[in-house]
């Protein structure tokens, strides 16, 4: 989807690019035709993928474009060609976001990665994902007309195998993930609770749960060695707008078992490490399907050297206050430290921040600031925040 608007008889735009299942037979055909950025698009796609992308869109049947392993770069591509025919045809962006695939295409729009090199990662995302598909016999279903504990609840209950609710669509409406028998029978519990439909989507994999954990680990190896740009305009990723908060254990230097079975027994999306705990330590966490978010302690710019270790392990690091003990200080470091920062993984800022940082914030940049870490100074008692405080902070954050 791309949302044009006009102010001033100046045409810009929003692009919002869309994820698997958005395929088609013919699917980008009469944007090849009729416009040249649009075709050298196609070309180029073919070349990086090294398969006739356009004979893919424009010839396949449905089944053919359904698998992973072609959906996504046929998806990648039709989106890049849009963007190209109206950047020819004079439209300005502003900014840009996408629905899971789609966020790879905003990314590549916004200059972060080349096209080329967009094609490869996506090529070989679809590749990875589709033999974790072919792996396991599972699938997706959107469940509409419940509320999403309900949903929740239905998952959490079902006994013959994984499945998962992995896409928070909106209000009523929620997408789940699983083996195929999970899958129904969570379907069936959804339905029993009330649900107005369960939908089955067009994909070949039950994308987003834990069965993808491998095809991630080994995605996360490939992009390493890729180089990533500042964005040429804004991107709105799911870690800016989260619409449903995520649940996130904090751990210092604790079992790897006792981790897991507080993770299933919560329901975790994170595990978030404050101690000693070793690169291979987070690996072996992530490869169960836990998302990771390891802390470090910052008082020097030498304080990051150790960081690049863990960039293949976890999906967020968090930068706080060095000190004595594990968990932060409450007091503020020298922000622009992290200047010096180069990695891939997007990291949380902590140390010190109040409900007087605002400013402070708005002020401080950087390509992979993912969001804050807002603890002691805006609890009421440990452990209980204040909702008061942190709305009244977050409204100056955005002013």
């Amino acid at each position: 989807m791309i949302i044009i608007l006009e102010e001033r008889n100046v045409n810009y735009g929003f692009a919002f690019f869309p994820g698997q299942g958005a395929q088609a037979p013919g699917m980008g055909k009469d944007l090849y035709e009729n416009s040249q950025a649009a075709k050298l698009v196609f070309e180029e796609a073919s070349e990086g993928a090294g398969l006739d992308v356009a004979k893919l869109c424009f010839e396949s049947d449905k089944a053919t474009l359904s698998r992973t392993e072609n959906s996504q770069i046929a998806i990648f591509t039709h989106s890049m060609a849009a963007w190209a025919a109206l950047k020819e045809a004079g439209v300005e962006f502003k900014a840009a976001a996408g629905f899971s695939l789609g966020e790879y295409t905003a990314l590549a729009a916004a200059g972060v990665v080349s096209l080329a090199d967009g094609v490869k990662i996506v090529s070989m995302r679809g590749k990875l994902m589709q033999q974790a598909a072919d792996s396991i016999d599972g699938g997706m279903a959107a469940i509409l007309g419940l509320e999403d504990s309900v949903i929740e609840q239905a998952c959490a209950k079902v006994t013959s195998g994984v499945v998962r609710p992995v896409n928070y669509n909106c209000p009523g409406q929620l997408v789940i993930a699983g083996e195929k028998a999970a899958l129904a029978e969570a379907i069936e519990n959804c339905k029993a609770a009330g649900a107005r439909r369960a939908l089955p989507l067009a994909v070949s994999g039950a994308f987003h749960t834990p069965l993808m954990a491998k095809a991630a680990a080994e995605l996360r190896a490939y992009v390493a060695d890729f180089t990533f740009s500042a964005p040429k305009m804004d991107i709105y990723s799911n870690l800016d707008v989260p619409i449903h908060a995520r649940r996130v254990g904090v751990f210092v230097n604790e079992d790897k078992q006792i981790i897991s079975m507080y993770a299933d027994r919560f329901g975790l999306n994170y595990v978030q490490l404050h101690g000693n705990e070793s690169p291979e330590y987070c690996r072996s966490l992530h490869s169960t399907g836990l998302k990771i978010i390891k802390a470090f302690s910052v008082d020097r710019p030498k304080d990051l050297r150790k960081v690049y270790d863990y960039e293949k392990v976890c999906d967020l690091f968090l930068f706080d206050t060095k000190c004595e003990q594990y968990g932060g200080s409450g007091n503020q470091f020298d922000w622009s430290i992290l200047d010096m920062y180069n990695g891939h993984v997007p990291f949380l800022l902590s140390g010190g921040i109040n409900s007087y940082s605002a400013n402070a914030l708005k002020e401080f940049k950087h390509p992979r600031l993912a969001g804050y870490d807002l603890n002691s100074r805006f609890e009421l008692k440990p452990g209980e925040k204040d909702p008061e405080r942190i709305r009244t902070f977050l409204n100056e954050l955005k002013s």
